[in-house]
């Protein structure tokens, strides 16, 4: 009887109920304050933690929400890892994936952490899938990010394998590269061995599809979707076609160097005159002048016989790449009349008519096309 006594008064229960009202209010608000906060912790543990970061990850790459997958990951700083190229490269088929395939369920799920660096983790994580009756296990890399509320952090998984680094790309010289719409910078430029050939490092790109353009002055634009699954040296040569802008430009800037060549010759004028036809390197300015000395010769002045006039009544002209060289092909009709000399004081005239072809590459130097010696007839 004398224990009852003693355990009725030892009782949680009667001494809660022997406080006054007051007192049993601020403990009940403090309990229910206590339990607030114990879920508020375990709740933000979750939201703002490790294993939702990684389950939010498999589960938007199972459904290819590749927005998502991004949101969850966190790539090294470069231009050529952004959203949208990420996207693109992610969502090209050749073939076509169907929308309407419901994406697989994840059905058990489980986190082991396997190493600890601070801010970075490395945790094994095996899952299975509705209707498939395989264990997958993966190991998964995560890095602690921005802090929330002082007391939480994000966290992002690290996919090294979602991306290649030092891509390596070969393309024509003095050809503009872009890459997903990305102008591929000099700096990234290496030495090339081959002169006529210009070389990149990509410092990263997605695995997956990616769209090359090249671009040169006065040709049409060359682009590409390509595959990328694995690190290994990527080479574009194409053979870029002139545009009809440019090929139109050629041939009239061909027409006016061939009248103004034949002009200053007739007239025994200085290579000077013409010097702006012909590309302005040391070598074709020093070889260019001798063979307008040659056609030069071929006219007569007061004291020499020759061809005292010359009229050109066709030009076809044609242009067309060459070896990774644009060249301008020439065909000309021509009436002329030759001065012959006779003895000592006499001299007959001749008139005739011929033609010749000429070809000579082209290049374009400013806002001007320029042509080799092979222009001058």
């Amino acid at each position: 009887m004398e224990e009852q006594k003693n355990h009725r008064k030892l009782s949680p229960i009667l001494w809660f109920k022997g406080l006054s009202p007051w007192i049993c209010g601020l403990l009940l608000n403090v309990a229910v304050m206590l339990l607030l906060v114990l879920i508020f912790f375990m709740a933000g543990s979750y939201i703002y933690g490790p294993a939702k970061t990684a389950r939010g990850y498999y589960e938007a790459k199972l459904a290819e929400d590749w927005n998502a997958v991004y949101d969850n990951c966190k790539f090294p700083d470069s231009r050529f890892l952004s959203r949208q190229i990420f996207v693109n490269a992610m969502s090209y088929q050749e073939n076509g994936t169907s929308a309407e395939i419901k994406p697989p369920e994840i059905t058990s799920y489980m986190m082991r952490k396997k190493q600890d660096n601070g801010n970075r983790a490395t945790y094994q994580v095996n899952y299975s899938l509705k209707d498939d009756g395989d264990a997958y296990i993966e190991s998964i890399a995560l890095e602690r990010g921005s802090s929330v509320l002082k007391v939480f952090n994000n966290w992002y998984v690290l996919p090294e394998s979602l991306y290649i680094k030092d891509v390596s790309i070969t393309v024509p010289e003095g050809a503009r590269l872009t890459i997903d719409g990305v102008d591929v910078l000099k700096e990234l430029k290496k030495e090339s061995e081959v002169s006529d050939r210009a070389t990149y490092n990509i410092p990263y790109l997605f695995r997956g599809y990616h769209t090359i353009e090249l671009e040169e002055s006065g040709k049409d634009t060359y682009r590409k979707i390509f595959e990328l699954d694995e690190k290994k040296a990527l080479e574009f040569i194409p053979e870029l076609q002139l545009n009809n802008k440019s090929g139109k430009e050629i041939c009239e800037q061909a027409e006016k160097a061939i009248d103004g060549i034949y002009t200053a010759a007739a007239a025994h004028k200085d290579f000077k005159e013409i010097s702006s036809f012909f590309a302005s390197d040391t070598k074709m300015q020093n070889s260019a002048p001798k063979s307008y000395e040659e056609l030069v010769s071929e006219f007569s002045t007061r004291k020499t016989p020759g061809i005292s006039t010359l009229s050109v009544t066709r030009v076809t002209t044609s242009v067309q790449n060459k070896e990774d060289a644009m060249q301008v092909e020439i065909e000309l009709s021509y009436t002329a009349e030759r001065v012959r000399k006779r003895f000592f004081f006499f001299y007959n005239t001749e008139n005739y008519s011929d033609s010749a072809k000429l070809k000579a590459q082209v290049t374009k130097e400013g806002e001007h096309w320029v042509f080799e010696e092979g222009i001058i007839p």
